[in-house]
């Protein structure tokens, strides 16, 4: 128990890596909508479900 052994399904040659694939900026900090612009999906939606949410306002 006190041994630990190495994972035999991890790679561990010679990085072959040419480049940073994700060289940009992170996405996921961006902000992909104007918080101070009304909803633009105020139509209904095809699912039934959708009117769960047509008393709740999403915006805060």
């Amino acid at each position: 128990m006190g041994k630990e052994t190495a994972n035999p399904s991890k790679y561990t040659g010679p990085d072959r890596r040419i480049f940073n694939r994700r060289s940009g900026i992170d996405r996921r900090t961006m902000l992909r909508w104007e918080p101070s612009k009304d909803d633009r999906r105020d139509g209904t939606g095809r699912r039934e479900a959708d009117q769960v949410w047509d008393n709740i306002r999403t915006h805060f």
